[in-house]
């Protein structure tokens, strides 16, 4: 009777998996209509075509995600897309720099053939465990539960995936204003180069000397799904927030779930089936589409009126405004930026920092995995079962350098100082006082904790050394001079920004330092903290603290950078600010949702604080509706619609009161006539003003570009004043377009060995062009003017 209610049992287990797994499929296949529906022919194929790419990548990653992230619900899928990105953009990268490889289609295609074999080999290791499983019925169910919850998974990846590319339609150009034009250039030369680093568009003749690891990335799946950088821009930008969304919600979920194992509420309870949704879906909806209290106290309540921004005032809450706080309402000589990412997702820079939002939130995973890992130790010290870890020092000092983990973490930060420099330092901490935790709860003798989290810390800068070797190599440091902040900030708008996540952060530790000293009295030492909180709360505790002391550090130290007395904090707040409230947005998530939803949870006040912190955050979501709708318009309104091409906006673009249909047509000639090698020559631009255009979206480098992008890049050692390169080329390129100077002229073109030159709108707004003796240089093979200026636009491409 046993034997048949088990057969009965397996059948209905069978048949529901079956039942889930055929739905699953049934929603995949109507969200790919929906896309083809929402995304019109030409954009859905490119789209197709780049989505196919990441779930390749993706599926071949998943031995090594796997590996890493056992204990998570999914074993690490969502973490897969990066990883695989990451490694195998890493091995093109590195072989085009050693010049062993070209950076082609073939070769790309070659390094996920890389990563494909070490996935092989992880799987051939664990081939007898396979094996074993085959005689497991347990452990089959468990493998075919995990693969229907990866399905859902990447079913609600493709859904954010389908949504974002569709609301990104309405406003898909690459437009100057922000650092779009940057960002494409970089993408653009860097697909027409051989071999890496690429040539700098804006200082021909030199390498970028800037963090384009990034933009390397975007271009790196661009080629390998052979859409174009026209469609790879926009795509890598939704690539990298459907990412986000997806692993800060299985961060906090993963957490929520280690709490009700820690708490050992009943698996069937019904608050605890929601909780962790709950809490990921804050956590991803803060890093994707929530803004700060700015918005709630300026723009939605009104409680507060704007005293620098007559717009806000007459027409509505700008969503500019809570980026630009500190120093502009009111308006001081102290400027700062305050970005975060739901705002770098509406205007579209695809910048370092955006960029490195995907492998900042796997870093965080993998330390999470990394306290998974060392869970059991952890409960069994708590519960008395086993007193410390028992291995020697030295062998467990061994044991550790050869942790996965902690090799990944050494990879992915080598990452960081190519990709945003400034998350080297930040993550580096957060590691160190994550492992510094571990190590010191986990070993009897305290000091054997410490030494092992500084081997495991040398062993990560060692790492990243390596990784980031060929970088470091062909790049010179722009700023290395910390000095003391002159100038602070009002409590009341740090308040304003911050407040929100700090008190109830604060709030969360007092809680949990309270409730320690109650159970062992005042003498309270670090050990019995530790060991007395859940590991998950310890987690978000060091995230917590990490997340705060990033914002109190603008207001005691600043980078010198080029940028003036008034501008002198500007880059330090936006930096670490900005990671700041990616840190911010997990602890809200799991704090929010333990505090209103946790079955065990009965004090009145904590959850006063859970509700009221809750709504808040709600309210901050408006900023996203607001942002979106302000930058794309009426997105509901499918006419509207224009693509995912992110250079078709320069048909219809207006600027100086004329537009820039010739500069489109150039563009489109170029890129069909000139080759990859060739050197233009156009008008010099200020930085975020329109001009460089042609560089930009050719990848054809000019001597020189955007003023103070160059003036920052090739700076040394924070100085301000504007490098001798920079200035010479700006006068050279203006005396070349004014100058009636035949000789001086060919000179000119042989130094910087040009092969077109430009002559536009932006060149004559600009100089006052000599086109008589510059025609004499060549022959013109293009004259347009759509615009219907008083001269024609024209390219010469020169025969010196």
């Amino acid at each position: 009777m046993k034997e048949l209610s088990l057969t009965v049992l397996k059948k209905m287990k069978f048949k529901k998996r079956k039942l889930i797994f055929f739905i699953e499929m049934i929603v995949f296949i109507l969200i790919f209509f929906l896309g083809y529906y929402l995304l019109e022919k030409d954009p859905f194929i490119q789209f197709v075509k780049w989505y196919g790419t990441l779930l390749l990548i993706t599926i071949i990653a998943l031995p090594i995600s796997n590996r890493l992230f056992k204990y998570f619900f999914d074993k690490g899928y969502v973490f897969a897309k990066p990883i695989g990105i990451a490694i195998s953009g890493f091995f093109m990268w590195f072989l085009s720099s050693l010049k062993i490889l070209k950076f082609n289609y073939t070769n790309s295609l070659i390094c996920v053939g890389i990563l494909a074999i070490i996935s092989f080999f992880l799987v051939l290791k664990d081939f007898r465990k396979i094996n074993d499983i085959k005689n497991n019925q347990e452990q089959k169910d468990k493998i075919k539960n995990t693969i229907l919850k990866m399905i859902a998974v990447e079913i609600v990846f493709l859904t954010i995936f389908i949504i974002a590319a569709y609301i990104k339609g309405f406003n898909p150009g690459a437009a100057c204003g922000q650092e779009k034009y940057m960002d494409f250039g970089f993408m653009k030369i860097m697909d027409k180069s051989d071999y890496l680093p690429p040539e700098d568009m804006w200082l021909s003749g030199n390498t970028i000397n800037y963090y384009y690891w990034g933009q390397y990335i975007a271009t790196y799946i661009t080629k390998l799904s052979l859409v174009g950088v026209e469609y790879g821009y926009n795509l890598s930008l939704i690539t990298i927030l459907s990412i986000s969304f997806m692993a800060s919600f299985s961060i906090v979920y993963n957490l929520l779930k280690l709490l009700i194992k820690e708490e050992k509420i009943k698996s069937n309870n019904k608050r605890c089936k929601i909780l962790p949704i709950i809490g990921g879906m804050i956590a991803a909806l803060s890093n994707t589409i929530a803004g700060n209290m700015h918005y709630v106290l300026y723009g939605l309540l009104k409680i507060l009126p704007s005293k620098f921004d007559e717009y806000s005032n007459m027409y509505g809450y700008r969503y500019s405004n809570s980026t630009r706080y500190i120093g502009y309402n009111p308006n001081v000589s102290d400027k700062t930026i305050t970005e975060f990412p739901s705002y770098s997702f509406v205007i579209s820079d695809l910048h370092a920092h955006v960029v490195n939002i995907i492998f900042v939130l796997t870093v965080i995973a993998l330390l999470l995995a990394y306290v998974f890992s060392k869970r059991k130790i952890i409960d069994e010290i708590k519960d008395e079962k086993k007193s410390y870890i028992g291995l020697s020092l030295k062998k467990n000092a061994i044991k550790e350098l050869l942790n996965p983990i902690i090799i990944f973490i050494g990879f992915f930060i080598g990452i960081f100082k190519m990709t945003n420099f400034w998350d080297f330092p930040i993550y580096l901490v957060v590691t160190f006082m994550t492992l510094i935790c571990v190590n010191y709860m986990i070993n009897e003798k305290k000091i054997n904790g410490i030494i092992i989290a500084i081997i495991q810390i040398i062993e990560i800068l060692m790492l990243s050394s390596i990784v980031s070797l060929a970088f470091s190599l062909n790049f010179t440091k722009m700023a290395s001079e910390i000095k003391f902040a002159t100038k602070h900030s009002p409590i009341y708008q740090l308040l304003i920004l911050w407040g929100l996540p700090i008190i109830t952060i604060v709030y969360f530790v007092l809680l949990s330092i309270i409730k320690t000293i109650k159970k062992n009295g005042i003498r309270l030492s670090l050990e019995k903290y530790l060991l007395q909180q859940k590991t998950s709360d310890i987690f978000i505790i060091i995230i917590g603290i990490c997340a705060i002391g990033l914002i109190i550090m603008p207001e005691i130290v600043y980078v010198k950078d080029i940028y003036g007395d008034t501008y002198q904090r500007t880059n330090t707040m936006f930096k670490l600010t900005y990671q700041a409230y990616l840190m911010f947005s997990l602890c809200m998530g799991y704090i929010l949702s333990k505090f209103v939803l946790l079955p065990k949870t009965k004090r009145f006040i904590d959850i006063l604080v859970g509700v009221t912190s809750l709504t808040l955050f709600v309210l901050t979501l408006g900023y996203g509706y607001n942002a979106v709708s302000s930058y794309y318009g009426n997105f509901f309104d499918k006419t509207k619609y224009k693509g995912l091409n992110a250079v078709e906006f320069l048909e219809n673009y207006s600027y100086e009161k004329t537009t820039a249909i010739d500069d489109k047509i150039i563009i489109d000639w170029l890129n069909e006539n000139a080759n990859n090698k060739d050197n233009i020559v156009e008008g010099a631009s200020y930085s975020y003003k329109y001009g460089n255009t042609i560089s930009v979206f050719t990848g054809l480098s000019t001597p020189i570009g955007w003023h103070t992008h160059e003036w920052l890049w090739r700076s040394i050692d924070s100085s301000t004043d504007c490098p001798e390169i920079v200035t010479n080329r700006t006068n050279e390129v203006k005396e070349f377009y004014e100058s009636r100077n035949l000789d001086f002229k060919k000179d000119f073109i042989k130094k910087y060995d040009i092969d077109y030159i430009i002559i536009g709108n932006t060149e004559r707004i600009k100089y006052i062009v000599d086109e008589n003796t510059l025609k004499q240089l060549g022959e013109i093979v293009l004259e347009t003017n759509k615009s219907e200026f008083e001269r024609p636009s024209y390219i010469i491409k020169c025969n010196i």
